[in-house]
């Protein structure tokens, strides 16, 4: 028999898990500790499955918020000084270096 699991979100810190599925409507996160019922379910299927979706979900709700964290950066920046200007520039190229990397893995 074939263990099934569900793609769930945290409330609290919106990540997205795997869990296998229980007769019990409640789980905790993983990440955070905080338990909950089950409101919706983003996924089902095989763990392996599962965990691929999962990553896919997080990655784009990740490029989503960095991509909101670096516009604003960039707004912030016009008032910044040249050396300020620099740094702020080394760290997107740092982030845009690890986005890259995290997409390859």
């Amino acid at each position: 028999m074939v263990q099934e699991f569900h793609v769930l979100r945290c409330f609290s810190c919106k990540t997205f898990q795997v869990h296998q599925v229980k007769k019990d409507k409640r789980w905790r996160c993983k990440l955070c500790g905080e338990k909950q019922s089950i409101i919706k379910v983003y996924g089902e299927g095989t763990g392996a499955d599962c965990r691929h979706h999962v990553q896919k979900l997080n990655m784009m709700q990740g490029d989503k918020q960095t991509g909101a964290d670096l516009a604003a950066w960039s707004t912030d920046g016009q008032q910044l000084s040249d050396g300020a200007r620099s740094e702020e520039d080394s760290l997107q190229q740092v982030a845009l270096y690890w986005m890259d990397v995290l997409m390859l893995s």
